[in-house]
């Protein structure tokens, strides 16, 4: 694949799901959202550092990792989460299982969200396949 410190893209899919909403900033959705039974894991997008691991009130239990080349990853609404802040992961680590946790959660889902340089971009283009890296 592509050396991702050149690159705005991914090296695995966050969820093995179909997706029930795609990006769209003018509506505030930032993210995609991935449909995936309860009790489904959520993976590391890429290799990174764990730099939030919290409970918020829309979006339930949130998990977000720090990678290089000013890359981020979070990912919304589990049921519960498998790291802390400051732990390592390599990309496809289960890192949170999936739920419906928060107020914005209408089942269970997993709402991804990927920066880049501060700013949010559409996962779709940046992400490989259905969990095989490139």
């Amino acid at each position: 694949g592509l050396d991702p410190t050149h690159s705005r893209g991914m090296s695995f899919r966050p969820v093995l799901g179909p997706i029930s909403a795609e990006y769209d900033a003018s509506t505030g959705h930032l993210g995609i959202d991935f449909i995936a039974p309860n009790g489904s894991m959520v993976h590391a997008a890429d290799d990174g550092t764990v730099i939030l691991a919290s409970y918020t009130v829309d979006g339930g239990y949130v998990i977000a990792i720090q990678h290089k080349a000013d890359r981020l990853s979070v990912y919304k609404h589990n049921q519960s989460l498998l790291l802390e802040p400051g732990d390592v992961v390599r990309a496809g680590d289960a890192i949170a299982i999936i739920g419906g946790t928060g107020t914005t959660s209408k089942g269970p889902h997993c709402h991804f969200e990927w920066w880049v340089d501060g700013a949010p971009l559409d996962p779709m283009p940046w992400m490989p396949g259905e969990g095989v890296a490139p």
